[in-house]
């Protein structure tokens, strides 16, 4: 799974800058394979997109979405969308309380998907919004 994700980052990375310069993409990866659940759409064999999200709250209050990434040339298949639906889904069935995430202010295609499922904001930093969806 590894080479897949690795494949499918370095594939996004050259249409879009999803990941700040500062953070080396090898160990970015291992991190969210070790604490992470990820949950990946496979078309003929290739990775073409992935949700990532941490739900290690032990007391199911707080869950947070990492990243919701597809392969340019997948776009307008909803697979970003089926990949929200299964997470919000698994994390309905593990009892969590709250879907968190961070999405930077000029995202409007992504803030237009999380609003869609129900998203709302939270509050504002700098550069981006904190949004919450009620699970329970």
């Amino acid at each position: 799974m590894k080479n897949d994700i690795v494949a499918l980052f370095q594939k996004v990375s050259k249409t879009t800058d999803f990941l700040p310069s500062n953070i080396n993409l090898h160990d970015y990866i291992l991190k969210i394979i070790q604490n992470s659940t990820i949950i990946c759409q496979y078309t003929e064999g290739q990775l073409i997109g992935l949700v990532s999200y941490y739900d290690n709250d032990n007391t199911k209050v707080s869950s947070f979405l990492s990243m919701i990434i597809v392969d340019p040339n997948s776009h307008k298949k909803k697979i970003g969308s089926n990949l929200l639906e299964a997470s919000i889904r698994d994390l309905k069935l593990k009892g969590f309380l709250n879907y968190y995430l961070e999405v930077k202010k000029n995202n409007y295609k992504a803030i237009r998907l999380y609003e869609k499922y129900g998203f709302e904001f939270v509050h504002t930093k700098k550069d981006f919004n904190k949004m919450r969806l009620i699970l329970q």
